[in-house]
């Protein structure tokens, strides 16, 4: 695995509490393979079948919580965007149709009434001052 890799993802998710070790340790995981190949399916991402395994796992944990995992990142961003003179913060809403996975459960519509899915809306902070923009990370 790539050091660099291993080193940010321990950094984004350090202080992650899911309220069992493991599960913390998971993240950091589940985020070093998700950051070395973002557009693949998590068993692309993943080496091995029990390292795939235990990503279904963890993401099917009541335990787990998009809030709390994502809290330590949006930290660390708030954190850097303010010691810069200038961000730009990037907004961008989309919806995520579910329509053909009847079985999960917590779906609003969109769109229509047989619409089923999530609206996800993102704010991402902007480091502009450099030669080429920089990206900070999620803030929202």
């Amino acid at each position: 695995m790539n050091p660099k890799i291993e080193e940010w993802a321990r950094e984004q998710f350090e202080s992650v509490n899911l309220g069992d070790e493991r599960l913390n340790k998971r993240a950091q995981i589940i985020a070093c393979n998700m950051i070395k190949n973002p557009e693949s399916s998590i068993n692309m991402q993943s080496e091995k079948w029990a390292e795939s395994k235990a990503a279904y796992r963890f993401f099917d944990s009541d335990k787990v919580h998009f809030q709390n995992l994502i809290k330590p990142h949006t930290d660390i961003v708030k954190a850097e965007a303010n010691t810069k003179e200038i961000i730009l913060a990037i907004q961008d809403t989309c919806s995520i149709g579910y329509g053909h996975h009847p079985s999960v459960k917590g779906l609003g519509h969109i769109g229509s009434e047989s619409s089923k899915g999530i609206i996800l809306h993102n704010n991402l902070a902007i480091d502009p001052s450099g030669k080429s923009p920089l990206v900070i990370g999620v803030l929202y």
